[in-house]
């Protein structure tokens, strides 16, 4: 059932949106896919949310607007995207 899927999406799209909210900032930047991941691994820790698989979350950050992925020659990643320093989060207090 297609809804299902759309809910499904919607959700994933929440729970990311905040953790960007919390952890992340957005402009002409480029961070790894690893760095990413862990920073939405500890934030899901903290939050007590189930982490979606790396790859899921990938895929649902290069479907934002403004986010796309990139390869440099290190790393594979994402443009568009970057990591507060942690004295900046604005999330949940560890």
């Amino acid at each position: 059932n297609g809804n299902n899927v759309d809910a499904y999406a919607d959700r994933d799209q929440d729970v990311l949106g905040q953790w960007i909210g919390d952890r992340c900032v957005l402009g002409n930047v480029f961070t790894s896919t690893a760095e990413l991941y862990a920073s939405y691994l500890a934030w899901c820790r903290d939050a007590g949310v189930e982490p979606w698989p790396r790859e899921t979350m990938r895929t649902l950050l290069v479907a934002r607007r403004g986010l796309t992925e990139r390869r440099v020659t290190s790393a594979r990643g994402v443009q568009g995207i970057g990591l507060r320093p942690p004295a900046l989060d604005r999330g949940l207090n560890r």
